[in-house]
């Protein structure tokens, strides 16, 4: 079994962070930016940014609310879990789940990603995507796609997140293994588009029709 992980550049070092930890490192950055202040929670009518994945995942997310830091409306609630769970599925879509194989790039796996996240990302490239099996492989089959989503609330509104990812997928053609991702994205609202701007995340995997074990999402 092969493991990789990496604490992105904007996240806690050391042991992994409680749920609340984890948002109230968020809140710091949250009252560092200015521009996330607005109180309309809903995401711009067209595409931020493109992707070569499918707009509609192969297997639904199931996604569940967690630890809820400050207040959030019931309404509130829903549109930004709504919204984080679009931008999770973004990164799960483009990075492993999503698009053709055989796949020689995966420079747009992080659609909804900070620049400074997309950089980190980029130089752990076998980790935050297939990259290490993309070109090896004919397709992706998910098997389990998990999120929780923890919130952060100023003033009412929803304005971080951590999100508890666990994607599980099984690869076809000449290679195949069952491939396990999880671990946490931290996510900040800039204006009205979720963005990711930190992650811990482990990935493992293991021949196919053996059982396969990662970090708990």
């Amino acid at each position: 079994m092969t493991t990789s992980a990496r604490h992105g550049r904007l996240a806690r070092r050391g042991p992994r962070p409680t749920a609340s930890a984890a948002v109230t490192l968020a809140a710091g950055l949250v009252l560092g930016l200015g521009a996330c202040t607005s109180t309309g929670d809903s995401e711009p009518a067209g595409p931020v940014e493109t992707s070569s994945a499918p707009a509609a995942p192969p297997l639904p997310t199931t996604v569940k609310v967690g630890v809820v830091t400050g207040r959030v409306g019931g309404d509130e609630k829903k549109r930004a879990v709504s919204n984080v769970t679009r931008a999770v599925d973004g990164w799960l879509d483009a990075a492993y789940v999503g698009g053709g194989y055989p796949r020689e790039t995966f420079a747009d796996a992080f659609p909804r990603f900070t620049k400074g996240a997309a950089d980190e990302a980029g130089r752990d490239v076998m980790l935050m995507t297939n990259a290490d099996l993309g070109q090896q492989i004919e397709g992706v089959v998910p098997k389990i796609r998990r999120v929780t989503i923890d919130l952060l609330g100023v003033r009412g509104v929803a304005q971080a997140a951590t999100a508890r990812v666990r994607l599980v997928f099984v690869t076809e053609g000449g290679v195949e293994r069952r491939v396990t991702v999880a671990g946490r994205l931290r996510l900040v609202r800039q204006h009205r588009v979720w963005r990711v701007f930190g992650y811990d995340i482990t990935k493992a995997d293991v021949p196919a029709g053996r059982g396969a074990t990662g970090a708990a999402g």
